[in-house]
């Protein structure tokens, strides 16, 4: 399966190189399928193609099924092309904006980002009906965290 996938990204990368795209791969939480559910299985597969448009996605939502959420990601920046970051209303299925009791856990993933020196997009993955307060509430939370913090040389 790994090899297929590899061969699969490979294709998709290279057709997506022509229109100066960029493709994810993205570890899923158990609750929506049983194949690449860690960002080391992502990780190797994008290594193994090798093709500097193919990178990886950090969800951290997906993440804290697989209790990766709170890992060391430095040995993944060079790869991390994008961020989630969302949680749900009682089911999976039901990704919603990031609850306010659990900021402070959201701010620390967000600033240990930084800290490596990640400064691409964030955005929060969700599959219910927009709620204006929450959304605002939660752009608050992100850009209140330290955005000082980058470690860029």
């Amino acid at each position: 399966a790994i090899a297929q996938a590899c061969r699969f990204f490979e294709i998709t990368a290279e057709t997506a190189k022509r229109f100066n795209s960029i493709i994810c791969v993205e570890a899923l939480g158990y609750c929506f399928c049983n194949f690449i559910n860690s960002i080391q299985e992502a990780d190797q597969i994008v290594r193994n193609v090798d093709i500097d448009n193919l990178g990886l996605v950090v969800d951290f939502y997906n993440m804290e099924q697989s209790q990766e959420a709170d890992i060391d990601l430095s040995p993944f920046i060079t790869k991390i092309f994008h961020v989630h970051i969302s949680d749900d209303d009682k089911d999976c299925f039901r990704r919603d904006f990031m609850k306010e009791e659990k900021f402070p856990i959201h701010r620390k993933r967000v600033e240990s980002l930084l800290k490596i020196g990640y400064c691409g997009d964030i955005s929060i993955e969700i599959d219910l009906k927009v709620d204006e307060r929450k959304a605002k509430k939660c752009l608050e939370m992100l850009r209140s965290c330290d955005h000082s913090i980058h470690n860029i040389s």
